[in-house]
């Protein structure tokens, strides 16, 4: 029996009983885990054309909790596609965007992700505070090495030697440490006193190391075992690029500028103001001989290494999520992809930077952008959880029939 009470005046008597109450537990099923809604479909907009439909591949990556965004690695071969998550490596087969396996062993989110040159071997970092080398060219699920770093010093960012004899970890306790590939064994531990890093750089040579982060940069000559902080620092680097002789490293910092060092030195060689507001994106050309910048004002600054003349060649002309967070140039240098905030992307030409066509179908800012060794993927990394694959032959063709 149950008693019914008037809500009008709930400290009133109740009204009456109801009889045939059921007393017994109701017992419910767990709810199935939420799909989200499907993302929208892509689209290529050409320059004085109406857009068109652009079907993608998608794969689901997630978001990291509290913000942030998991790593994504291309294998060498440009067929698949590795993607962290909260504690596994998902590897996509790029061809058919199938799920081919799943790397287990992280406790805690993966923060890094690379390659080894040669393909055979992939080197994570957690928050879990452990190291991963795992095999890719077997079937093994399981790390082949797991080397803990020491409770609660997060591995922030990891990556090869040039030659793959070695990789670099960058850790929350504010070090930089050098491990032996085959073995795990740590070589050498470097200090970095200078705030939380962002990454690890190794010299085309694999002779010198440098890190840098939010309040300075190192660099290790790693013959010798001798490091110092690079000169003319008054500001914080969001990103470092290193030119392709390994002569110059280009940084982009919080107050719109883009600075150079030499690499035998340390020292600051020039500085140009490009931008207002912060550098979010530097991109190297592979043939070495123009550097992309692109900032939180929307622009995007092309420049010659070679001349050294610079031109705002893009400017994001929306003022709500008009950042400029990503900028990757093709293996051919031709084309330069730009991501924005609003999850836009536009295509550029590599040397003119005059404008090819534009992306859409993300909704959220992009965060990392890549081609794949033969140019005719481009993959884009978003905030919306999706990670597309754009098949760049669609719109070459579509140039070519205009």
């Amino acid at each position: 029996m149950a008693n019914i009470w008037s809500l009008d005046d709930p400290l009133s008597d109740p009204m009456g009983p109801v009889d045939n109450f059921r007393q017994d537990p109701v017992y419910y099923e767990e709810p199935e885990e939420f799909t989200p809604p499907p993302p929208p479909a892509g689209s290529l907009i050409l320059p004085n054309k109406e857009p068109a439909a652009f079907p993608t591949l998608i794969f689901r990556h997630g978001s990291v909790e509290g913000g942030g965004t998991y790593p994504m690695a291309l294998f060498p071969d440009g067929r698949h596609l590795a993607i962290g998550s909260v504690d596994t490596i998902n590897i996509w087969n790029l061809a058919s965007g199938r799920l081919d396996r799943r790397l287990r062993g992280h406790r805690k989110p993966v923060y890094s992700l690379c390659f080894s040159p040669d393909g055979t071997r992939l080197v994570s970092g957690s928050a879990d505070a452990h190291i991963a080398v795992w095999s890719v060219d077997t079937d093994e699920t399981v790390p082949l090495h797991y080397i803990s770093t020491g409770l609660s010093d997060e591995v922030l960012h990891a990556l090869f030697s040039p030659n793959g004899i070695t990789f670099a970890t960058a850790h929350s306790s504010e070090t930089v440490r050098l491990y032996n590939t085959a073995s795990g064994e740590l070589l050498y531990t470097f200090d970095h006193p200078f705030g939380e890093i962002e990454r690890v750089l190794f010299s085309p040579d694999g002779h010198h190391l440098f890190a840098y982060g939010l309040s300075g940069a190192s660099m290790w000559d790693l013959t010798v075992r001798q490091g110092t902080r690079m000169n003319g620092l008054v500001n914080s680097f969001w990103r470092m690029v290193m030119s392709s002789d390994g002569r110059w490293i280009i940084a982009g910092s919080a107050d719109g500028s883009c600075r150079i060092w030499e690499t035998s030195t340390g020292s600051e060689f020039d500085l140009h103001m490009l931008h207002v507001g912060s550098v979010e994106a530097l991109a190297l050309s592979p043939d070495g001989r123009r550097v992309a910048s692109g900032a939180i004002d929307g622009s995007v600054v092309l420049w010659n290494l070679r001349s050294g003349k610079r031109r705002i060649v893009f400017h994001k002309d929306s003022r709500e999520g008009r950042g400029i967070y990503s900028l990757a140039f093709s293996n051919s240098s031709e084309v330069l992809a730009v991501g924005a905030q609003d999850g836009g992307i536009s295509l550029l030409d590599g040397k003119k930077g005059t404008l090819i066509g534009e992306l859409e179908g993300h909704y959220g800012r992009i965060r990392m952008l890549l081609f794949t060794p033969d140019d005719k993927t481009l993959l884009s990394y978003s905030d919306d959880g999706n990670v597309r694959a754009w098949d760049l032959t669609v719109v070459k063709e579509a140039l070519e029939s205009d």
